[in-house]
């Protein structure tokens, strides 16, 4: 993996070069250092080789912000206490089975999916990610992956008129706190699965909505406001 920084553009960027995955990080986001330093763990866990392309200089700075922690620890300030985890109504079926969030490895092993491949190999992620069950902030990113789902191929549109399957609100506090919560510099996630038992808050479907007709925008937008106003996080 190679590792850079950026002074502008989306927080974190991935892309490749040379069939090597990069990484780049933006040193203008508030929270750069944590990111950088996650990765390195993370990757170090991994034993993995990462080409940094930065400075002596920087690197020795986010070390300094960076001291104390460490990319499985408690929440930090600036993150939230609740994350979500989107998947579509066909997956949910087979995840009331178990009632776990398995990662893309473990429910192919434990026959719980009918995919030829997850969609992120279109994104040509490394196969660690298969490993784990992906978390993210409030907001449209997850319903994307349920979007391009339903149409076997990456759609970035948030704006474009889809079926929503399940939103998942999971307690991330916890968690962390149960040392399970794992930072990689790109993503929040857990090692092979997530029981909903100890973790989740609550999940919603369009269903428990007004609308009939939805966008990733719009049904991320109404789940969230809905959660917020029914559970205190």
């Amino acid at each position: 993996m190679i590792v850079k920084l950026s002074t502008d553009g989306p927080k974190i960027f991935t892309t490749y070069e040379n069939d090597t995955y990069v990484a780049i990080i933006n040193k203008m986001e508030p929270n750069w250092a944590y990111r950088l330093m996650d990765l390195i763990y993370y990757q170090k866990e991994l034993n993995q080789s990462v080409d940094l392309r930065i400075s002596t200089e920087i690197l020795k700075e986010a070390e300094i912000i960076y001291h104390g922690h460490d990319h499985k620890g408690p929440l930090r300030a600036y993150e939230n206490k609740v994350m979500v985890h989107s998947t579509t109504l066909a997956s949910w079926s087979s995840i009331k089975k178990s009632y776990k969030l398995k990662s893309w490895n473990l429910a192919t092993k434990d026959k719980d999916l009918n995919e030829n491949e997850p969609i992120g190999k279109q994104l040509k992620d490394p196969e660690d990610f298969l490993d784990y069950v992906m978390l993210g902030d409030f907001g449209f990113y997850n319903e994307i992956v349920v979007l391009s789902k339903q149409n076997n191929k990456l759609i970035f549109d948030p704006n474009m008129v889809y079926e929503p399957g399940v939103r998942i609100y999971i307690n991330a506090e916890k968690l962390a706190k149960d040392q399970l919560l794992t930072r990689d510099g790109l993503h929040y996630k857990v090692k092979d699965e997530i029981d909903l038992n100890k973790y989740m808050i609550a999940y919603i479907t369009a269903d428990d909505l007004e609308n009939k007709e939805y966008t990733p925008l719009t049904f991320s937008n109404a789940a969230d406001q809905w959660f917020k106003s029914n559970y205190t996080t």
